[in-house]
This record gives structure tokens, sequence and C-alpha cells, in this order.
């Protein structure tokens, strides 16, 4: 499942640079791609019962849709490069992510613990995250342009 969702996000990943490909270049804003609507997120991590969701900006600007939990978001950091978001499995807070494998951490996500990050992240080409949806295991999978998978998991302190 978790290689269909991959593609699936490198598919999209593939019609996004098309489509914002001439934005990126500066071709009609005369600079740096003008911040947009990366996608939305359904909080679903109630079993299944959705509360609303996210809506995420590239600039990293997050805003609470239909009741979900606002626990803020990245655009203070002045990057304009999110490309997803994923939300914890425990219901207490999300993760962004930009293209170039940075990842931001909101509310409560790895209390406790510490997120590992996995070795050979690459430094661009980052096209998305997918939610792990188990209860026993906190954290999530980076997917790159090319399909390769980064596991990023929350692990005890110490």
């Amino acid at each position: 499942m978790r290689k269909v969702i991959a593609g699936m996000l490198v598919a999209l990943a593939a019609v996004g640079a098309t489509a914002f490909g001439a934005l990126e270049a500066g071709a009609s804003t005369g600079g740096a791609m003008k911040p947009h609507i990366v996608g939305t997120w359904a909080d679903d991590t109630n079993l299944g019962a959705s509360t609303g969701g996210w809506e995420l900006w590239s600039n990293g600007r997050v805003v609470a849709l239909q009741g979900a939990a606002d626990f803020g978001g990245a655009a203070s950091h002045k990057l304009n490069d999110f490309v997803g978001m994923v939300g914890d499995t425990l219901g207490d807070g999300y993760w962004l992510v930009t293209s170039t494998g940075q990842v931001f951490p909101f509310g409560s996500v790895c209390l406790d613990k510490t997120l590992k990050r996995p070795r050979g992240v690459p430094a661009s080409g980052i096209v998305g995250a997918v939610n792990l949806m188990s209860q026993t295991v906190e954290g999530f999978d980076l997917v790159s342009s090319n399909g390769a998978v980064f596991p990023f998991r929350c692990v005890p302190l110490g």
C-alpha cells in the first residue's frame, strides 16, 4: 500500500511541476513563486472519524478547517517550499514537510520522544509525506520524486 501511495505522490508531483513550472522560474511573477495552496488533509486520526482538516500553503501557513485543532504553522520561517503535512496518528499534532526534507513539528507530536531522521534524505526532490495510520508506531514516511521512501519514526529519548 505504501508503494502505491508513494507512486501516486510522484505522479502528482510531476503534474504539479508542469503546472507550476513557469511560476517557479519566475516567468510571470518577475521573481519567486507566490504562496499557493499545496493541498488539504483530513484530520482522520480518531479511528477514521474525521473532525475537519487542514489547508497547507507553500509558505507554511496552516488553516484549520471545520473543527480541526489549530496547532500552528511555519510561515514565520520565511520558506516557500512546503509540499505536505502529516497528522500525528495519536491526534495531537502534525508535521509540515518541505521539498528539501525539512520537517517542522506542531502540537505534541513525539511527546517524550525524539524524531529519528533516516540517513540519505535528499536535499531536494521531496514531494510529500505518507501517514503510517498506526496506533502503535508514531511517525511518517517522506517520499522523493524518484519514488524513494524515507521512514521518520518517533523513538524513546536517550
